[in-house]
């Protein structure tokens, strides 16, 4: 039979390219399902063990060996994942020597075919920078619920070259948060864009009738996982995504995000500054948290300060001392209640630091995507945070909680305030994204739609609590000055 032909036969079924080039794997009838859509828009919801690498791997082959010029991307959210993805893919090739021939070239990510067609692996980062200017064939977003949403807002249509011939496919087990891209392609409402797979380990049965999972093995998994009831074990087994109830950035995050380090009590020369800033009145408490982010993969919380007890004037005062001393590239201010008067204040002051402030609404909207990426920053190990016991208490007690009946997700500080949470996730917003528009107050569309003209209104008013003066900052208004006595950097 000819090449050219045999291809053609191949291209049309996939169980026919497995049996043909790898006729020790046997797919169970999950796996079959999945491969034989070719729909452009595939999202799959599949328990832990259930060979989702391996519908990886052959859905990339099958399409980079019978097209020409082809170009397949796998996407893990770290570079680990990427590679033991990409390591299914190589073994897939490598024990068939029919297609073992048909490579020119393989390195640790990518792999290039005599018939121009190359498949690469990726991580995805934080904000898919390593994805833009790609022009793509077929995307695999491996472990889908665990990317982050600004990867996904980074894929333009442009992405993938042919809308006819090309795929997006997302494949992954529940997350924590029934949150995010991944969950949204899930939805009822989403099955008009999206060919939907949903499978347990009940339907990974093998022609013989055996199953990929025995029960027994499953038992040992609950057990392994403290229990059937058990948030993992029914989170990872049983595909129920999670509630989210808990601690929101994980002890262990935190234990590994923390340092012992002397805090900055002036700016270092040449280094860049993001000050975010959590507004309060009365007995509440104002934080302010500075990050350092001279180096934008190992951001650091240079100092922080904490006060309560003060009245809009003295807090603008505060803030501004600050502003001086340091002189940070971004100032971002929590503006739900008086901190938009306060940002106008300041505005007002200082014309040069005018272009730099952003006021941030905190809406059901905006909340969670903007703490979901200071989770991420800190799982990543792009931000350091101090060994502080104050610190690391409101972290660890800033929990989440979700409506069973709205999906809404609550975040709040259980028994602890969440004033450092609020500014810390402030201050890394302005960090990861200098270039954003700075005078823009972000506010969702629909909420500015209906109450902007009232809102706008209600901020003027609040403003006219300032006198009309300048007024002078407090000389004694300095940063904290309090040192961890350890060494830096353990």
């Amino acid at each position: 039979m000819k090449k050219n032909k045999l291809i053609e036969q191949l291209k049309r079924d996939p169980v026919a390219f497995v049996k043909y080039f790898r006729s020790d794997i046997t797919l169970h009838q999950a796996q079959i399902k999945i491969l034989r859509d070719n729909s452009p828009r595939i999202t799959i919801q599949a328990p832990r063990r259930f060979g989702k690498s391996m519908v990886i791997a052959i859905k990339a082959m099958m399409f980079a060996f019978t097209h020409q010029n082809a170009r397949v991307a796998i996407v893990s959210k770290s570079l680990r994942s990427a590679l033991e993805t990409f390591e299914k893919c190589s073994s897939f090739v490598l024990n068939s020597p029919q297609l073992k021939k048909s490579i020119r070239r393989q390195t640790l990510t990518l792999m290039e075919m005599k018939n121009g067609s190359r498949v690469i692996a990726l991580p995805s980062g934080n904000d898919g920078d390593s994805l833009r200017g790609l022009s793509l064939d077929v995307l695999i977003a491996d472990e889908a619920a665990f990317i982050p949403e600004a990867v996904f807002q980074s894929i333009g249509p442009e992405l993938i070259k042919d809308r006819k011939l090309g795929q997006l496919i997302l494949i992954s087990s529940p997350g924590r948060y029934p949150y995010g891209f991944f969950w949204r392609s899930l939805q009822p409402d989403a099955a008009k864009f999206w060919s939907q797979h949903f499978y347990l380990h009940k339907d990974a049965i093998f022609p013989d009738g055996s199953y990929l999972v025995s029960p027994e093995i499953l038992a040992q998994e609950a057990f392994r996982c403290g229990g059937e009831d058990s948030e993992e074990f029914r989170r990872e087994y049983l595909c129920e995504w999670g509630t989210g109830t808990g601690s929101f950035f994980g002890a262990d995050v935190l234990e590994e995000s923390k340092a012992s380090y002397e805090f900055q009590t002036a700016p270092i020369r040449g280094h860049k500054y993001s000050l975010g800033v959590d507004v309060a009145q009365n007995f509440d408490f104002t934080v302010m948290i500075l990050i350092d982010y001279f180096d934008p993969q190992r951001m650091i919380v240079a100092n922080y300060l904490r006060f309560n007890k003060l009245n809009t004037r003295e807090i603008t005062n505060e803030i501004e001392s600050v502003m001086i001393q340091f002189d940070p590239e971004q100032i971002v201010i929590d503006s739900s209640g008086i901190g938009l008067p306060i940002v106008e204040e300041l505005k007002a002051r200082n014309p040069r630091f005018a272009a730099r402030i952003r006021p941030f609404v905190f809406t059901r909207i905006s909340k969670l995507p903007l703490f979901v990426r200071l989770q991420t920053a800190l799982q990543a190990g792009q931000l350091i945070i101090p060994e502080d016991e104050h610190f690391l208490l409101e972290m660890s007690h800033f929990v989440s909680e979700v409506n069973k009946e709205t999906g809404h997700v609550k975040l709040f500080g259980d028994k602890a305030h969440d004033d450092i949470p609020i500014a810390l996730a402030l201050a890394y917003e302005g960090a990861r994204n200098p270039q954003q528009n700075q005078s823009q107050i972000l506010i969702s569309g629909s909420r500015f739609k209906k109450h902007g003209r009232e809102f706008i209104s209600q901020a003027n008013k609040r403003r006219s609590a300032f006198p009309p003066r300048r007024l002078t900052v407090s000389s004694g208004s300095t940063f904290n000055t309090r040192r961890v006595r350890v060494p830096i950097f353990k």
